[in-house]
Order: C-alpha cells, then sequence, then structure tokens
C-alpha cells in the first residue's frame, strides 16, 4: 500500500461526535509495515483515529469491540485467518454495515473481486496506486456513512426502549384492573368487547370464549337487558359516557345489582379510539344506606324520646317541689298549732316519698351502666353475637378508614347469654378501640376458649393507656387524661357498664397496655356453660328494733345542710354528735373526739371517704371505730371498695333517718352503749 502523502496537509479535516473513542477508529490492514506507517501518518494528519492491525485474525477481534470504518488490500484474501474476518462482519447488529474501503492493485483476476463484493457489504474499491486525496475522500465519506448508521442505531434503541415501555405500562395497566374489586372490560369503537378483567370471569363464572364480542348479552337479566341495548348503542353512536344500574347474573345462577360507568378515549376531533367500562357492585352498598337511614331514624327518635324524659322529669320533680316549700314556710310560723304541724310533716315526708320514688326510677335507669339490670338469657350463636357489634361499630370504623381483623374460633360456639346485652359490650370496646385511635389504625377482635372460658379480645394501636390509669379504668366517669378531644363526647361511663355487664353473666374484664401512644388491649372472659337462672327477688328485712343508747357519733361530709340534719336528728335520738365538712377536718374531729360511731359521705373534695376511713384504720384507737360509708354510688364494687377501705358497713343515699338511729343504737358489734353522759353537739 504506497500512496503519495503530498497534499494532504490541505484537507478538509472531520471531526464527527463519538459517542465513545472506538466508535469512528478506522481499522487498517496493510501488507508491509511501510505501509502500515505511512497509511497511519496520512490518516493522522487529517486527525482521524485509526488503529492497525496486524492480520485477518487481530482485525476480527477489533470488529468486536468497535469501528467506523475499514481499509485493507487485497493482499489480505491471502490471510490463513481471513474467513473469521469475514465471520465477525456477518456478526453486525441490524443497523450496522461497517464501511469497508478496499485498495486493489489493477489488474486484480476478476474472480477475487467477485469473492470481495459478494462476501462483503458496503464496499468501496480503488485501484492502487491511489492518490492520498482520494484515499482521505473515501475514508471520510465511509466515516460519515458511518455517523449516520449511528444515528439509526439511536433510533433503533430508542424505538426499542419505546416498546418495553408500552409492554410495561400494559403489563401494569392489566395488573391494576385485574386486582379492582370492579368488573372490568374494554371495547372497540363499534362497541365490540375484545377484553375483560380477571374479576369479570371470577364473577360470572364465563369463559373468554363465551363473551367475545356481544356475549356479554347472556349474563344480563333478561327483563333488563332491551333498555342496556338502547342506551348502550345509544352510547356508541353518539361517543357519549354510559352510566347506569342493571343486574348481573354470578356464577351460581343469582343476579347482584351494578353501577355500570363506560366512558370513550377519544382522538383527534373527537373520534372514539376505544371504550372503557367498570362494573361495581351495588349490593352492599344499598344495605349499608338503607341501614344509615334506619340509624338515623332510630337517632332522631332516642334524640326526641330524651327530650320528652327530661321535660317530663323536670315537670315531676317540681309537682313536689311546691307543697314542700310551702309546708317549710307553714313550720317557721309561730302561732303554729300541733295538729298543723303535724300536717306539714306529713306533707313533706308524703312528697320527699313521692320525690325517693322518681329517684329510684333514675337509679333504675342508672343501673343499665351500673350493671344492676335484668338479663334475658337465650342460646345464641358467638358468630352472630360478633356480626351484631361488628354491624353496630362499623359506621365509626368507616369514617377514621380503621382496619378491623375478626379472628374467632373455628368451631361453632353457643353460648346462654343475653345477647342484646353481649353485643352491647362489645360495640362499646370497639367503639372505644376506634375513637382512641388515629385514622387508618388497626384493631383486632379475636377470640379463643381457654379452660373453659370463652377469651375475647379487642386491641388496637391507638393512643394507649398510662400505666397510673389502668387501675381506674373501669370506674364510673372515668376519663384518660389528654384523651378527652379524641374521645367524641362521653361521661366516661361506658367501660363501667362493660363491667358490670360482664359481671352479670359471670364474667371479668382486663385491660393491658404498653403505655401512651402503644396501643391498648381489652380482655373480655366469659363462662360458656352459663346457665340460665332464676333471680329470687331481695325481700325486706323487718325494722330494728330501736333501743335508747347513747353513743359518740361523727357526721362526715361535704354538704353541710344534709350533715347538719343528720346530726341533729341523731341528737334528738339522745346520741353526742360531732359535724366535719371535709375530710381533714373529720380526721381532726376524730382524733379528740373518738368517735363510736362514724358516718362518712365517700365523695368529699379533699380526701374521698375511703382515704378518711383507711387513715381512721391505721390509729390504733381507730380499729374500733364502726365506720358506715355514705354514698350514692350502689354497686356491689363500690360495695367492695369501701369494706376494702375499712368501713363496716354502705349505705347508699338518700338514708332513712330510722334505719340510721336502730343501727346506732343496737350496736350490732359495737360495745355496750352508754346511757349516760350524752351531751348532743359540740
Amino acid at each position: 500500500m504506497r500512496t503519495s502523502i503530498k497534499g494532504a496537509s490541505s484537507l478538509a479535516t472531520m471531526s464527527p461526535e463519538a459517542n465513545s473513542a472506538h466508535d469512528y477508529r478506522v481499522l487498517v490492514l496493510a501488507p508491509t509495515r511501510r505501509d502500515r506507517e505511512v497509511t497511519r501518518e496520512l490518516l493522522q494528519r487529517a486527525k482521524i483515529s485509526c488503529a492497525l492491525c496486524q492480520g485477518a485474525l487481530s482485525m476480527a477481534a477489533e470488529i468486536e469491540t468497535a469501528a467506523g470504518a475499514i481499509l485493507l488490500t487485497d493482499a489480505a484474501f491471502s490471510d490463513p485467518h481471513i474467513d473469521q474476518l469475514l465471520a465477525a462482519l456477518s456478526r453486525q447488529p441490524p443497523w450496522s454495515e461497517v464501511p469497508i474501503i478496499l485498495l486493489c492493485r489493477t489488474g486484480s483476476p476478476l474472480p477475487v473481486a467477485a469473492r470481495v463484493v459478494d462476501s462483503l457489504r458496503n464496499v468501496t474499491v480503488l485501484e492502487r496506486p491511489t492518490s492520498s486525496r482520494t484515499l482521505l475522500s473515501s475514508v471520510q465519506a465511509a466515516l460519515r456513512a458511518r455517523a449516520r448508521q449511528y444515528q439509526l442505531r439511536e433510533q433503533f434503541e430508542a424505538l426499542r426502549a419505546s416498546e418495553a415501555a408500552v409492554r410495561d405500562s400494559e403489563l401494569q395497566f392489566r395488573t391494576m384492573v385485574n386486582s379492582i374489586p370492579q368488573l372490568a372490560w374494554m371495547a372497540h369503537p363499534d362497541g365490540y368487547i375484545h377484553w375483560y378483567n380477571h374479576r369479570w370471569y371470577e364473577y360470572t363464572g364465563t369463559t373468554p370464549e363465551e363473551m367475545q364480542g356481544w356475549g356479554w348479552q347472556s349474563v344480563h337479566d333478561p327483563t333488563y337487558l332491551p333498555k342496556v341495548l338502547e342506551r348502550w348503542r345509544a352510547s356508541i353512536a353518539a361517543g357519549t359516557p354510559l352510566d347506569m344500574e342493571f343486574p348481573l347474573r354470578a356464577a351460581d345462577g343469582g343476579f347482584r345489582m351494578f353501577l355500570t360507568r363506560v366512558v370513550p378515549l377519544q382522538g383527534e376531533k373527537g373520534r372514539v379510539l376505544q371504550w372503557f367500562g367498570t362494573s361495581t357492585d351495588m349490593e352492599e352498598a344499598k344495605r349499608t344506606e338503607v341501614q344509615l337511614r334506619a340509624t338515623e331514624a332510630a337517632l332522631r327518635d332516642a334524640d326526641h324520646r330524651k327530650d320528652l324524659f327530661l321535660a317530663t322529669l323536670a315537670h315531676e320533680l317540681r309537682n313536689p317541689l311546691a307543697p314542700i316549700r310551702t309546708a317549710a314556710q307553714i313550720l317557721g310560723s309561730p302561732r303554729l298549732a300541733s295538729q298543723e304541724l303535724r300536717w306539714a310533716q306529713n306533707v313533706i315526708q308524703r312528697q320527699v316519698g313521692h320525690m325517693s320514688l322518681l329517684l329510684d326510677d333514675l337509679l333504675d335507669i342508672a343501673r343499665v351502666t351500673q350493671g344492676k339490670l335484668e338479663l334475658k338469657k337465650e342460646r345464641v350463636r358467638l358468630t352472630d353475637v360478633v356480626d351484631s357489634a361488628v354491624e353496630e361499630a362499623r359506621p365509626l370504623f368507616d369514617s377514621k378508614n380503621h382496619q378491623l381483623t375478626v379472628t374467632l374460633p373455628p368451631e361453632e360456639l353457643t353460648l346462654v347469654v343475653d345477647p342484646l346485652r353481649l353485643s352491647q359490650i362489645l360495640s362499646n370496646l370497639l367503639t372505644n378501640a376506634a375513637k382512641y385511635t388515629d385514622p387508618a389504625g388497626h384493631i383486632e377482635l379475636m377470640g379463643d376458649v381457654q379452660n373453659g372460658m370463652l377469651c375475647l379480645s379487642v386491641k388496637d394501636n391507638g393512643i394507649g393507656i398510662a400505666p397510673e390509669a389502668l387501675p381506674r379504668i373501669f370506674e364510673m366517669f372515668s376519663q384518660i387524661d389528654g384523651a378527652s378531644a379524641r374521645s367524641e363526647g362521653g361521661l366516661g361511663i361506658g367501660l363501667a357498664l362493660v363491667k358490670g355487664l360482664l359481671e352479670l353473666h359471670g364474667g371479668e374484664i382486663d385491660a393491658k397496655s404498653g403505655g401512651r401512644g402503644r396501643g391498648s388491649e381489652f380482655i373480655v372472659r366469659l363462662p360458656l356453660a352459663a346457665s340460665i337462672s332464676a333471680e329470687v327477688p331481695v325481700t325486706g328485712a323487718d325494722a330494728p328494733t330501736v333501743a335508747t343508747a347513747c353513743r359518740r357519733v361523727m357526721v362526715a361530709d361535704d354538704n353541710k345542710d344534709a350533715a347538719d340534719a343528720l346530726a341533729m336528728l341523731l341528737e334528738l335520738a339522745g346520741h353526742e354528735v360531732r359535724v366535719a365538712h371535709c375530710g381533714r377536718a373529720a380526721l381532726s374531729v376524730a382524733q379528740t373526739f373518738r368517735p363510736e360511731v362514724a358516718l362518712i359521705d365517700i365523695g368529699m373534695p379533699d380526701l374521698s371517704g375511703y382515704e378518711v376511713a383507711k387513715e381512721l384504720r391505721r390509729e390504733s384507737w381507730g380499729a374500733g371505730i364502726h365506720l358506715i360509708a355514705l354514698t350514692g354510688w350502689g354497686r356491689d364494687d363500690d360495695r367492695q371498695r369501701a369494706k376494702d377501705a375499712g368501713f363496716d358497713r354502705h349505705m347508699t343515699k338518700p338514708v332513712d333517718p330510722g334505719v340510721v338511729e336502730a343501727m346506732i343504737a343496737n350496736g350490732n358489734g359495737l360495745s355496750v352503749p352508754r346511757t349516760e353522759g350524752c351531751a348532743g353537739r359540740r
């Protein structure tokens, strides 16, 4: 390969933009070292990168890396590895035809030239010797052609990436529509449905072959089908959306109402390219709507009945107050005769008795929250009770987007309980969990059988309960500190109601929490073998015989009128009485007075009656005092709490003064009463 390089510097140079250093290099295969050096000098002066190859095998390896063009002579055909070179050239990708410049001697045998043309693509043949200008021009033309091939490569790769993105997008679309609960489908512009999602086939129990085109008509209610066809064809003709409710047949043969919405995918000038349709099951939504309407009506009725109750209560309480006030004024008259005195006393006693009956009625209502009501037991399935409770709590769960998981024993359990009250228990716990859990929380209702007991647990991931609040969580009007803003109302009687109802069933409840922000768990235990037992009414005992006795009595109550009135009655009965109007004053009075009997109100402001009783029992002289608790709370656990605090007796207000006088006078475990030395109140 001998070429003159004279005038090469005057040639225009080419600087193509390459994606890599090898993309535009020229691979040179010359017969002699001198030819290779001359060729490299020529290309370098033209600022063209090149690589000198020692033989056909070396060039084949370089082609696998990258090449902008190939420059070789007919001497290469005698190389023993020419077939490897031709094989490397044949393995080019579809977009690539690396340009080949072949220098042939004048008068080369025709069979050789024919072989070159047949075996190689994109070949330019130059006779040699040739001028450097002609050679450089050919090389530069080859590199420009190669640059266009690289552009095709980029377009080809972009097209391939676009096709892959389309495939991925279609896969994502089909995955999404196959995972939704709705029935979904696609149709051609003429309404021919060509694709359904998996949910369609699951619900209808059909096959793709049965549903192609207009085969969907087979799962429609015949009475609705004509109207559906009319509306669908009208939408196709106008290119407008369709929104319609109609029933679809399920795989079991039953029909359920669906809301079907169809929208067109439109191209230029509003031409419909595709129809997309979904059918949403409306049975549950309609059932929920009916339930919500019924609940709303029940709430309105309850609110109305509450207003009537409060109005009636106010009227009934005012009625006895009028004669009581009149009688009290008569008692203050200085000219009052004995007959008028007895009349005024009778009026007051009679009207107070009437008010006591009204208060008893209110206490009967309060017993619903205290567990003091008659249970109506019957045999029920646990699942029915749980379903009822979940249904009751569902609106709150839905409004706060909570997730509820229910896990019950696999075997069917039959209970002997009051189904309404047990459902009320579970509903109360679920509602509490929903209230004290932030939106999108998780609540679990779990059931298990342990040692003959049914264990039901309601667990949440809500705000939790502080350790110091756990012991009083089931007390009446108990509230978690800092949680009132989340409670959505309430007086704090819900958990006390749950506990009272469970105790009536022979069950119990426990609360657990890891602390604030760590959720809560309420565990209900209920006997499985609970049986219906008759309630035996409690009959009143004969009134005790009052004996004349004189005792030291302390009355402690923050209601001054109540304390002073009771003290006056006891003094009239011959007892020595001291009065205190708060807990600390009671302790001070007892320290000096050393009473034999102490009537102590539980709800005093500074120290509760429970605390006063405990303090008295710690004193050596206080061990023998007969302590009587006076309170408005009369539940069994209230009595037990009074007993644990050291009280001997528990009396529910309003107390009968005659019973109190008889209890003190008769002793009932007291020391022998004194009969002299009583000096009234000091």
